[in-house]
């Protein structure tokens, strides 16, 4: 276990920075604790806005503050993300006798991938791919002795359930899922601030950091004919300047590029309720998180085939392959094309407000406070706002 070895002296160096919150409460159930990112804004506006919402469940929650907080005096850690340096603060909280629950956000696209885009060639290669998992495993110790370390993992689909417990060969009573969270406010915003911001309507806002994953390349081929508006936002990756200056010389003039937008900014709000419709870029973790802050407002949503989005939106958004140009254009034309959506709106904000959120929580939690019981993951996510 030399790997395991080497990542716990690396992980025992570093210890996550985590956002704080001041709490009036003489007694914390629960902290909630993530690692501190270069992109860590809309993590910690989400932190905030789930930790008010547990506090209206009854739950008294709080952010953790590391250098200042003594896990004793809590019940249970709850982590979000999957990292090497958790794995120090989970032992230390075991060894007070604190519970963890972790929410790995680790969902991969265990999809036929690769090169092929089709055929038996492709069917060759995701079959040795699989069939060599257990010998020549890409996941890191670490992330396996961190999954079995913790008391329940929160997965936030069930996809990513059933593919964590094929890949860590875990029970399914090891895991539960909670669904990502969306702030019903965002209904209420203003669409004209975003729609002055960049001087058209009935747009199509693109979102996701401007890299080959993200597809942008892609769809603008697909959308070069078509005179539609159309906003790319998003920051330009790491050492991807040469992706933005393909992006921008087959963009029509139909076409602008932004920066991304922090989370809470009234003209992200805004610009979620002016456009015409929502594509999330193929590769952006939680894609599902991006189309919650604009399902809530009605807005018609595109979203790319093999990720966890039929779980939450269903029939209620349209959905397209990265490989398909024609299917890029009739997906966006099919989605410009009908109203914004009441059903929608009521749909993100019932099942995936924060409230709800929180109350799928405080029953896992329960889960690991009693003693432990046996149980199946949810048949739908609609079950959670319940």
């Amino acid at each position: 276990m030399k790997t395991a070895s080497k990542s716990k002296n690396r992980a025992a160096k570093a210890s996550p920075a985590i956002a704080a919150k001041r709490f009036s409460g003489s007694k914390t159930e629960v902290v909630l604790a993530a690692r501190w990112v270069p992109v860590v804004d809309d993590d910690r506006i989400a932190l905030m806005a789930l930790s008010g919402a547990l506090l209206r469940t009854g739950i008294a929650a709080r952010l953790w503050r590391p250098f200042e907080d003594s896990l004793a005096d809590s019940r249970c850690l709850h982590l979000f993300g999957t990292a090497a340096e958790f794995l120090p603060v989970v032992e230390s909280a075991r060894r007070s006798g604190v519970k963890v629950v972790l929410s790995p956000e680790s969902w991969q696209d265990d999809s036929e991938g690769g090169p092929y885009p089709r055929g038996w060639l492709k069917k060759s290669v995701a079959w040795f791919a699989k069939a060599g998992r257990g010998v020549f495993s890409k996941t890191p110790a670490w992330q396996r002795e961190l999954y079995a370390a913790v008391d329940l993992l929160l997965p936030n689909s069930n996809i990513e359930a059933q593919q964590i417990a094929r890949r860590f060969n875990l029970p399914q009573d090891r895991l539960r899922v909670i669904p990502h969270g969306v702030d019903p406010r965002l209904a209420q915003a203003d669409p004209e601030l975003f729609r002055r911001h960049v001087g058209v309507r009935d747009f199509v806002l693109y979102a996701g950091a401007i890299e080959p994953k993200n597809q942008q390349l892609g769809f603008l081929w697909a959308m070069k004919n078509v005179d539609v508006p159309v906003v790319i936002l998003g920051d330009v990756a790491r050492q991807c300047d040469w992706y933005l200056d393909e992006c921008r010389r087959v963009a029509s003039s139909w076409v602008q590029f932004l920066p991304q937008l922090v989370g809470n900014d009234p003209l992200m709000a805004s610009a979620y309720a002016a456009c015409g419709c929502l594509v999330v870029g193929s590769g952006v973790a939680a894609p599902e998180r991006i189309a919650l802050a604009a399902g809530a407002s009605g807005t018609q949503l595109v979203l790319f085939e093999g990720g966890c989005g039929s779980e939450y939106f269903g029939q209620q958004a349209v959905y397209i392959r990265p490989d398909d140009v024609s299917g890029i254009r009739c997906g966006v034309q099919a989605a410009l094309d009908r109203n914004r959506s009441k059903d929608l709106a009521e749909h993100v904000c019932t099942y995936f407000s924060w409230n709800a959120v929180a109350r799928a929580l405080r029953a896992a939690y329960g889960q690991v406070w009693r003693t432990p019981e046996r149980h199946t993951l949810d048949k739908g996510l609609q079950a959670t706002g319940q």
